[in-house]
């Protein structure tokens, strides 16, 4: 089993797991398009971006490792999610807005910075 923190909890995850299945685990929510059930998981939207020691990396492609101490979300996170939502939604069909699936699409809205 391999210990991190995220978000200041303790967690304990087998060797291999993405640090994103790994803050499911413990009910810490972090936005994804490309990881969706309907989806293939492509590692491209860079919507599930969080820090490590101050690097901002796809929790959907990491794997977790032992003593990583993750944040999922900050000031600049929450920033750089904002953009590369607004990148992906200017050069995408209009459908996202109005699709079916899109009622579970949650993660579309994201917090307000201050």
């Amino acid at each position: 089993m391999v210990k991190l923190k995220i978000d200041n909890f303790e967690v304990d995850v087998p060797a291999g797991t993405s640090i994103l299945d790994a803050a499911r685990k413990v009910q810490i929510d972090i936005p994804t398009l490309c990881k969706h059930p309907d989806v293939d998981p492509t590692a491209g939207c860079g919507m599930c971006i969080v820090k490590v020691n101050g690097r901002i990396l796809r929790s959907c492609c990491t794997p977790v490792a032992e003593g990583m101490e993750v944040i999922t979300g900050d000031a600049e996170i929450m920033q750089v999610r904002r953009t590369v939502l607004e990148l992906i939604l200017s050069n995408h069909p209009n459908e996202c807005l109005t699709c079916i699936r899109s009622v579970s699409y949650t993660h579309l809205t994201l917090p307000t910075i201050a």
